[in-house]
């Protein structure tokens, strides 16, 4: 899936996640930074 296609997320959907944006971006981050220790 390459198109750049992006879909909004329900909020009901969204207040069940077990990760935000920003912790996604953390955890991206991480693993760009150290990808055999993550």
């Amino acid at each position: 899936m390459s198109d750049g296609q992006v879909f909004p997320v329900p909020d009901d959907w969204a207040g069940k996640a077990h990760i935000d944006a920003a912790g996604y971006e953390a955890a991206l981050a991480r693993v760009e930074a150290d990808p055999e220790g993550y």
